[in-house]
C-alpha cells in the first residue's frame, strides 16, 4: 500500500488516556480506527439505501439531485446522496443507450414483446439485467470509495505507531533482546534493506553481557521482508485529498480537532463522533464527488486487473465462472422454457440485444467476481501474518510456517534453500524476559493494526454481498409467486447463492483460522509462565550472586505478572484482536454453520418452488409426502426461517431492540 507521509505534530493526545489505556499506543490507535470503521459501515448502509432509491428513479434521479444539493449543506450523507443520484443517471443512460437504439430501430416495443412472450427468443432478464448491472456497478463504486479511505487511514496509523516507537525508544517494552547469533542475522537483514532503500534507522545494540537488543520498529521492518506479510495489491492514491486540497479521514480530522478539543477539555474523538463524521468542515461539491468516485472506481478496476493477472489459473476460473453466469439465462430459456438459445434472425434487433446484454453481464460479472476474489485472497494472506507473529514465540509455528506456507504449492512454493533463507530472517523471542513479553504483546497488537485494511475491507464487502444476495432472493421469490412460472432470474440467483455463498464461507473459514491462532497464544503464555516459574525457582535455590539474582528474580517476577495479565486478556477481553467480519460478530464454527444453513435454506426454498412448478421432478417417495399444500407450507416456512436468521444476525450485530 502507499506509504503515507509522516504525520505532523499535533495535540491529539493531550488527554493522554482513553480511560485506562494510553491514546498514544497501538490500543488507542486500534480503538480510533475501529470507531471509524463502524462509522463507515453505518454510512455504507445508508449509501446502499441511496443506491436503491436512485435505481428506482434513475431516469430523473439527476433532477432529484438538485433539491438534495440545495438542502445538503455540510451533511456528508446528503452530499453523497447527490453524487449517487447523478451517478445513477449517468450510468443508467450509458447502459440503456444502446438497448434504446436497438429497440427503436429493431421493430419497437411490440416486436420485442413478441420475441419474449410468443417466440421465446428473448427472456425478460435480458432487459432486467441492465438494472441489475447498474446496481452492481454502483455498489462497486461505493465500495471503492470506502476501500480507499480504509487503506489510507490504516497506513497513516501504522506510520504513526512506528514514529511513536521511535520517540519512545529505550522505554520499557520498546526493545527486544536476542542472543548474539540471532541479532547478527537480523542486523544483516536491516543492512541489506537500507542498501535497497527499504530498511530503517537501526536502533540495535550489543550489551556487555553478551546479549543484544533491537528496537521494536526494526523488528517490524524485518518481519515486513518475510513472504506473506506485505500484500500484492498495488498502492492506493488519495484522490480526495488532491481534489479537496486538505487531508481527509479520521487521522487527519483528529489532528485538526486537537486545538478545539484541548480548549473544551474533551477528547478529539468526541467532537468527531458527534459532528465531524456527519458534518465535515470541507464541503463535498458535486464535481469533486463525481471526480473522486470515478477515480477511485478506475483505480479499483485496475487493481483487480493487476491482481488477477498475477495468477493465470485464477483468471481462467473467474473468466469461466463469468461466462457461465452470462450463459445460464440463455440455457434456461432453451432447455427449461422451450425457447431458442439465440434469436433466429442473426442480424435482427433481438440478436443485437442478446449480444449486448451478454457482453455487459459478462463484464459486470467478471468485475464482481474479481473484486470478491481479490479482497478474499488478500484477507486470506493475513493468515500468514498471524503465523509469523505466532512463530516469534512458538517454535511449532515456525515448523508450520515452513511446511504449510513457505514450501506449500498453495502458498509460496519455495525450495529448501529459499525456505531456509526466510527462516533465517524469522526471529524467536525468549518470553522469560519481561521486556520481550511486553514487546511481543506490542507486536501482536501491531499485527492487528496492520491487518485492519484487509479484514475491514472483507467485512464491508461481505455485508454488501450478503444484503445483495438477500435482495436478489426476495426479488426472485416474489417474481416466481407473481409470475407463476420459472423466470431466468431464478437460475442466476441460485448460481449467485452457490458461488458467492461458497466464497463467503471460505472467507469465514479464513477468519476462523486466524482467530484459532490468536487462541493458541494462550498455550504459549501458559508454557512461558511455567518456564519463568522454573527459572525463578532455580535462582532461588542457587543463591550465589545476591545482586545479580535479585535483579533477575525481579525481572522474572514482572514477567510472570505480565504473562498472567496477557493470558487473562486473551481469555476475556481480546475481542478487538479477533476477526469479526460477519456483521460485527466474532467468527466461530457455530457462526459458519449458521451461515451455511442460511444459504442452504435459500437454495432449498427456490428448489421447492421449482418442484411445485413442475420443473424439477422429485423422487416418488418425496413426491408422495409433499403434496402441493404441504409444499407451499414448507416454502413459506423456509422463507420465514431465512429472513428470521438474517434479521437475528443483523440484530445481534447492531444491538437493535
Amino acid at each position: 500500500m502507499q506509504q503515507a507521509n509522516s504525520p505532523c505534530k499535533d495535540n491529539r493526545n493531550h488527554m493522554e488516556f482513553y480511560g485506562t489505556f494510553k491514546m498514544d499506543s497501538i490500543h488507542g490507535r486500534l480503538f480510533e480506527l475501529q470507531v471509524y470503521i463502524e462509522g463507515l459501515k453505518y454510512h455504507m448502509f445508508v449509501y446502499f439505501a441511496f443506491v436503491i432509491i436512485a435505481l428506482l428513479v434513475w431516469p430523473i434521479a439527476v433532477l432529484l439531485a438538485i433539491p438534495v444539493g440545495m438542502i445538503a449543506a455540510k451533511d456528508i450523507e446528503l452530499q453523497m446522496f447527490k453524487v449517487i443520484l447523478v451517478l445513477a443517471t449517468v450510468v443508467g443512460l450509458i447502459l440503456w443507450m444502446i438497448p434504446t437504439l436497438i429497440v427503436s430501430g429493431g421493430g419497437g416495443i411490440e416486436h420485442f414483446k413478441e420475441l419474449i412472450y410468443v417466440k421465446k427468443e428473448l427472456n425478460f432478464l435480458d432487459f432486467v439485467d441492465f438494472f441489475l448491472s447498474e446496481l452492481m456497478i454502483l455498489l462497486v463504486i461505493i465500495f471503492s470509495w470506502i476501500y480507499h479511505v480504509i487503506n489510507l487511514d490504516t497506513e497513516k496509523y501504522k506510520m504513526s505507531a512506528k514514529d511513536s516507537w521511535k520517540e519512545q525508544r529505550g522505554e520499557y517494552g520498546t526493545n527486544v533482546s536476542f542472543p548474539p547469533t540471532q541479532l547478527k542475522r537480523l542486523q544483516s537483514v536491516l543492512e541489506s534493506g537500507k542498501a535497497t532503500g527499504t530498511g530503517s534507522d537501526s536502533g540495535s545494540s550489543v550489551t556487555p553481557a553478551g546479549e543484544g537488543c533491537m528496537a521494536i520498529e526494526d523488528v517490524v521492518t524485518v518481519l515486513e521482508t518475510l513472504p506473506g506479510w506485505v500484500g500484492k495489491c498495488p498502492a492506493v492514491t488519495d484522490h480526495l485529498t488532491t481534489q479537496m486540497g486538505e487531508e481527509t479521514g479520521i487521522f487527519s480530522d483528529l489532528a485538526k480537532l486537537s486545538d478545539e478539543s484541548q480548549e473544551k477539555k474533551i477528547w478529539p474523538l468526541d467532537i468527531w463522533l458527534t459532528r465531524t463524521q456527519f458534518y465535515p468542515e470541507e464541503v463535498l461539491d458535486l464535481k469533486t464527488g463525481l471526480t473522486v468516485a470515478l477515480q477511485y472506481f478506475r483505480d479499483l478496476v485496475m487493481m483487480i486487473s493487476d491482481f488477477v493477472q498475477q495468477n493465470y489459473v485464477a483468471l481462467a476460473v473467474l473468466t469461466l465462472l463469468a461466462i457461465l453466469r452470462t450463459l445460464l439465462p440463455r440455457i434456461w430459456l432453451w432447455k427449461v422454457l422451450d425457447g431458442n438459445f439465440w434469436p433466429t434472425d442473426i442480424y435482427g434487433g433481438g440478436s443485437f440485444m442478446v449480444l449486448y446484454s451478454s457482453i455487459l453481464t459478462f463484464c459486470v460479472s467478471l468485475l464482481w467476481l474479481g473484486l470478491f476474489y481479490m479482497i478474499m485472497m488478500e484477507y486470506r494472506r493475513t493468515e500468514c501474518q498471524m503465523v509469523i507473529i505466532s512463530a516469534l514465540v512458538d517454535a511449532r509455528m515456525r515448523v508450520k510456517f515452513s511446511q504449510s506456507y513457505l514450501m506449500s504449492c498453495f502458498w509460496f512454493g519455495l525450495d529448501s534453500e529459499q525456505s531456509e533463507a526466510v527462516l533465517a530472517k524469522l526471529p524467536l523471542l525468549d518470553l522469560r524476559t519481561s521486556s520481550n513479553a511486553a514487546a511481543f504483546w506490542r507486536l501482536r497488537e501491531y499485527c492487528t493494526l496492520d491487518r485492519c485494511n484487509e479484514r475491514m475491507a472483507m467485512s464491508v464487502l461481505l455485508e454488501i454481498v450478503i444484503i445483495w444476495l438477500l435482495l436478489k432472493f426476495v426479488t426472485t421469490l416474489g417474481v416466481m409467486m407473481l409470475y407463476g412460472g420459472l423466470p431466468a432470474i431464478l437460475i442466476v440467483t441460485l448460481y449467485d447463492l452457490l458461488i458467492f455463498g461458497g466464497m463467503t464461507l471460505f472467507a469465514l473459514q479464513c477468519a476462523l483460522k486466524i482467530n484459532g491462532m490468536m487462541e493458541q497464544h494462550k498455550q504459549v503464555f501458559v508454557e512461558a509462565k511455567y518456564e519463568v516459574t522454573m527459572e525463578y525457582g532455580e535462582y532461588h535455590h542457587n543463591d550465589q550472586d545476591q545482586d545479580r539474582d535479585k535483579t533477575k528474580k525481579h525481572d522474572l517476577d514482572v514477567c510472570r505478572h505480565l504473562l498472567t495479565e496477557y493470558l487473562d486478556m486473551t481469555n476475556d477481553s481480546d475481542q478487538v484482536a479477533r476477526d469479526s467480519i460477519l456483521f460485527g460478530m466474532v467468527v466461530t464454527p457455530g457462526k459458519i454453520l449458521s451461515s451455511l444453513g442460511t444459504v442452504a435454506a435459500m437454495v432449498a426454498t427456490l428448489l421447492a418452488k421449482m418442484i411445485n412448478n413442475g420443473v424439477v421432478k422429485p423422487p416418488e417417495a418425496l413426491e408422495e409426502t409433499l403434496a402441493l399444500a404441504g409444499m407451499e407450507k414448507q416454502l413459506a416456512l423456509a422463507a420465514h426461517t431465512t429472513a428470521t436468521t438474517f434479521l437475528s444476525i443483523y440484530r445481534r450485530a447492531w444491538h437493535v431492540d
